[in-house]
């Protein structure tokens, strides 16, 4: 019963997110409870995508969403992107402090976004070992954490500037 009162919810979540993002696209601002769905969503795929493949996986997909988005986003809206990529992480291991990892990630791309895309991917993944060994988020930095998070900014850097661009003009009034 609680596993389809649990689908049940989280169709209509879907419902209303999707409804949201297809026919407001990502110009315009979210309505409150537009933006509290698409949330919740966001963080369900993101635990289903840690279950389901591996949270290395998120960890790649949340770094080039967070370099996107400060790239083509205002000041601000990076920080909140990241906050819902980390409830993914910090409902599957059950630790709060991957939200703000995440937070501390999207500070330092939002930062060196606007000097240069490059630093900004080269300063997340310093940042992303440094933070490792300072606060133990992950226990040991390993190969593994190294490649993925190094594929999800590979991706960010390897994007055309003018297609960067194009995507940024079309979002513009956010």
């Amino acid at each position: 019963v609680l596993v389809s009162v649990f689908t049940t919810v989280l169709t209509l979540f879907c419902y209303i997110s999707g409804g949201a993002v297809t026919k407001k696209g990502l110009k315009y601002k979210f309505a409150k409870e537009e933006f509290f769905t698409l949330a919740a969503v966001t963080s369900v795929l993101g635990l289903g995508i840690c279950r389901a493949a591996s949270p290395y996986v998120w960890k790649a997909f949340s770094y080039f969403v967070i370099l996107l988005s400060a790239f083509v986003f205002r000041k601000g809206i990076t920080l909140l992107i990241s906050c819902v990529l980390g409830i993914g992480l910090a409902l599957y291991y059950g630790d709060v402090n991957y939200i703000s990892f995440y937070l501390i990630i999207a500070v330092v791309a939002e930062s060196l976004t606007s000097f240069s895309r490059y630093a900004a991917a080269l300063a997340v993944m310093a940042c992303d070992y440094a933070v490792c060994l300072v606060f133990p988020v992950y226990g040991e930095y390993s190969v593994k954490e190294l490649i993925f998070a190094l594929a999800g900014v590979a991706v960010f850097t390897v994007i055309p500037t003018k297609l960067l661009n194009e995507f940024k003009d079309k979002l513009y009034s956010f």
